[in-house]
């Protein structure tokens, strides 16, 4: 039974390589994709969490996870009902 699921994909000038995760995953498992996502020489990771879901804002939160600046609400869109989460450093 698949739980949760993670994908690697470049992106933008900006952060050419990240790893996208699904919310769902536990503290190893997000360990475990920021140690891949390191080892493949990519600048962080990035993921979408619903603002309903306060419990998963505050544990990514905890996990060092910051608003990305192409979230919805950074670019003026209050209405949306996510935010793109991000946790990047120098490869």
């Amino acid at each position: 039974m698949i739980v949760a699921w993670a994908r690697l994909r470049a992106l933008h000038a900006r952060s050419p390589c990240c790893a996208f995760c699904e919310p769902k995953l536990t503290r190893v498992g997000v360990q475990v994709l920021e140690l891949v996502a390191r080892k493949r020489a990519m600048q962080g990771v990035v993921l979408t969490v619903q603002k309903a879901n306060v419990a998963a804002t505050r544990f990514y939160e905890a996990m060092k996870y910051d608003v990305d600046d192409s979230s919805p609400s950074k670019c003026g869109d209050l209405d949306c009902t996510y935010e793109i989460m991000s946790k990047l450093w120098d490869p």
